[in-house]
Order: C-alpha cells, then structure tokens, then sequence
C-alpha cells in the first residue's frame, strides 16, 4: 500500500500537481511509521524524503518541512533524532 501511495504521489508531483500529491506523501509516511519497526527502515527513509522533497518543491522552508515530519514522528512516540538526519 505504501509503495503504491507513493507511486501515485510521485506521478502527481511529476506533474506539478503537489495539492494532490502532498496528502498522499503523508498517509505513506503515516502508514510507514506505523508499520515499522526500526528507525533504520530503508522504506521509511524514503517516504520521509519522498514527503520532504515535494514540501520543498510546494516552498515550505526547512523549519517548517521539520514541524510537519516531527508532527507524523509525534503521532508515532517516536524518537525524532534518525529521521532528522534524513531532513
């Protein structure tokens, strides 16, 4: 499901349709937190720089793509410090 999410994503963004595009970044993002269970996940990597990518692209700055990836990694209880190496 996620695979397919971000698939779908991409070609939205590929496209410059990034309205359509974000929200289907973040339920990957969401169902990859979920289902995860190591930080080191090479998946989650992804839909965090899939999610972050196309934040750039719609021009959130940086401090602003970190509230929205800390908001998901909060959902989660999970400890923000790996995937801030991946922002």
């Amino acid at each position: 499901m996620v695979a397919s999410l971000n698939g779908l994503a991409r070609l939205y963004a590929d496209q410059s349709q990034f309205t359509k595009a974000e929200p289907l970044y973040k339920r990957a993002l969401l169902l990859q937190f979920d289902i995860t269970t190591s930080d080191h996940d090479a998946q989650l990597q992804e839909a965090v720089f899939c999610y972050t990518d196309l934040l750039r692209k719609m021009g959130f700055t940086p401090a602003q793509i970190g509230a929205q990836v800390r908001e998901i990694v909060d959902l989660f209880g999970n400890d923000i410090g790996q995937v801030e190496g991946w922002l």
